[in-house]
């Protein structure tokens, strides 16, 4: 299988499957409501739905500088949080994520930073 890493650490695995790779030390969603499709098994389910949150946070984190992502946690069927190092704390980002019958997923609402 052959894996392309982008500049953000999403690997494209190739049939729209993301892998997320990361590493590193209550803003508004996105004016564009983001969806993806993600009608799969569990885990490629969670996969595709961290893709989304790595879109919105490119979009609309006010402070890209810090140390970078350092983890988007599943902690819940629907909710995910995502943790951001900046200088002297770690920011975090809670995700309800709304997946409808047919596989679309959205963001519901979005709490922290």
């Amino acid at each position: 299988m052959r894996v392309m890493l982008n500049r953000i650490g999403l690997a494209v695995l190739g049939a729209g499957a993301v892998a997320v790779l990361v590493w590193g030390a209550g803003g508004a969603i996105a004016e564009k409501t983001m969806t993806r499709n993600c009608t799969m098994d569990a885990l490629n389910q969670s996969i595709c739905i961290f893709g989304l949150i790595l879109d919105d946070l490119k979009a609309t984190y006010p402070f890209p500088g810090g140390g970078g992502l350092q983890s988007i946690v599943q902690t819940s069927t629907t909710g995910f949080t995502a943790s951001l190092a900046q200088e002297e704390r770690t920011d975090e980002i809670d995700y309800e994520i709304a997946i409808a019958d047919d596989g679309s997923v959205s963001i519901a609402s979005k709490s922290g930073q």
